[in-house]
């Protein structure tokens, strides 16, 4: 984890330097309550484009994936390992707030029962 700014710490999964020199980061986010994604810095600034790791359509030798691309930004290309990373962790994520969730709703049924006997 990297901190930004006083307050917010980021998740990065995934850090590798381009071709050019430029630092690619990876962060995964929560944006809703068990919902991930993935959000793409290169050289520090944000880069809109898909929530995961989509197939490039004419993939080369090393990079199968990628990431980035919307509206004229950068397009970042993945290795298959580099995708299976990133793949793999909004894949725990989501299974680990799946958990939290039935949990929590086990709780709550159970408490509800508590409080309202038949």
């Amino acid at each position: 984890m990297f901190e930004i700014g006083a307050s917010k710490m980021r998740d990065i999964v995934l850090s590798k330097r381009l071709g050019d020199g430029r630092l690619v980061e990876v962060e995964v986010q929560e944006y809703a309550i068990g919902r991930y994604r993935c959000l793409v810095y290169v050289a520090g600034k944000w880069v809109d484009g898909p929530e995961q790791p989509l197939p490039l359509p004419m993939p080369g030798v090393d990079l199968t994936q990628y990431l980035g691309g919307k509206a004229g930004g950068p397009i970042v290309g993945l290795t298959a390992s580099e995708a299976e990373v990133i793949s793999l962790e909004l894949l725990r994520r989501k299974s680990d707030a799946d958990g939290v969730a039935s949990q929590t709703g086990s709780r709550q049924e159970g408490r509800y029962r508590s409080l309202h006997p038949r």
